[in-house]
């Protein structure tokens, strides 16, 4: 007499679920992985930034940002994405690209870039403290001069005595070299 035993097992529900567990595990893995890489991308950005510009301030080297991923519950793909913020980006986009900077562009007057004077107080980054060309215009004996027909003007402190003192001056259209082009783009009349 022969024993016939016959086993039956139902595999596709369990096939549904692992692939869904595997789906969920590899979704959230895939996007550490990704968050891993990024941080490192934007930590090479600032570490660039650190020597491409001589003492760059936190607000610049904070301007490189990345928003994170995460696992996605509607079948797409998980992405990291990292960006310069738009106020940083408007003053470095000279330095990046190459060109000139010109009066109005971000971070300028009206009169054109910002260089500090000889006797002008700077930050620790080298750069005038802010507020302090309001702070001087607003003192009587300071004011915009033509220190030279056809030059940018400056702020000079003239007392009655003294010899006159250049707090600042505005630049004309400093050029800057695009580290990736390898040409000085030409400065504009």
């Amino acid at each position: 007499m022969a024993l016939n035993i016959t086993i039956e097992v139902e595999t596709e529900s369990f096939r549904r679920e692992a692939q869904a567990f595997m789906g969920r595990e590899f979704q959230e893995l895939l996007a550490d992985a990704l968050n891993v890489a990024g941080e490192a991308a934007v930590k090479a950005v600032r570490k660039g930034m650190m020597t491409a510009f001589e003492r760059p301030i936190p607000f610049t080297l904070d301007g490189v940002r990345m928003y994170r991923a995460s696992a996605r519950t509607d079948g797409g793909d998980p992405s990291v994405l990292i960006f310069i913020a738009d106020r940083t980006a408007s003053y470095v986009d000279v330095h990046v690209t190459g060109g000139v900077r010109r009066a109005g562009d971000p971070f300028t007057t009206r009169r054109g870039p910002i260089v500090p004077g000889p006797a002008a107080p700077r930050d620790s980054f080298g750069n005038l403290p802010r507020g302090y060309t309001r702070a001087m215009m607003a003192e009587p004996d300071v004011e915009w001069v033509i220190l030279k027909p056809g030059k940018p003007p400056a702020l000079v402190r003239r007392r009655k005595g003294h010899r006159s003192r250049r707090l600042r001056r505005t630049a004309r259209a400093p050029g800057c070299r695009s580290p990736w082009s390898g040409r000085r783009r030409p400065a504009a009349p």
